[in-house]
């Protein structure tokens, strides 16, 4: 196999694992019934588009799928880190009234609060589940990074980099 083609075989694995991160986290939504606003379908729709730029890229990978598969890849990861500061939010707003800390919660130092928010140990709110909204748009990102908008999806640049000792013989 010709270096080519295993870089075009290499991104689309990436675009599988960009997909099936974001099936994962659909299938998560549905499970803790992430639909009860117009805030938690943002996610749902994330995804959705994450699927359709990795499809639409490993099916046609060229300079217009990757740059809406990175674009879309962007929002998913901002989005990710915003739904994981939210969760962590959430559950600071929320553990004193929880039985566990409704005693203690407000005596904690902030760090102490921040930390138990974080990893589950206060609050309803899944922390790290949103990140899995975020990884998906990070694989979206680096099954798109190079193509250079050949239709074979190959890297080779129009004019050679600054600094390139490498020939064109060579290539």
């Amino acid at each position: 196999m010709d270096a080519t083609r295993l870089v075009v075989l290499q991104r689309r694995i990436i675009a599988g694992f960009a997909i099936m991160a974001a099936l994962g986290a659909l299938v998560e939504l549905a499970m803790l019934r992430h639909f009860k606003s117009g805030s938690q379908l943002v996610p749902w729709f994330v995804l959705a588009l994450v699927i359709l730029a990795a499809v639409a890229h490993w099916a046609r990978p060229g300079a217009a799928t990757a740059w809406i598969g990175r674009a879309i890849g962007i929002v998913a990861l901002l989005g990710g880190a915003y739904g994981v500061y939210e969760h962590i939010q959430s559950n600071l707003n929320t553990a004193a009234l929880s039985i566990k800390w409704a005693d203690t919660w407000e005596s904690l130092p902030w760090i102490q609060q921040v930390y138990e928010a974080a990893t589950g140990g206060a609050g309803a709110a899944p922390p790290l589940a949103p990140g899995f909204l975020g990884l998906a748009g990070l694989m979206l990102i680096a099954a798109t990074l190079g193509t250079g908008g050949r239709a074979d999806g190959s890297e080779k640049p129009s004019r050679p980099l600054r600094g390139d000792a490498i020939s064109e013989d060579a290539q």
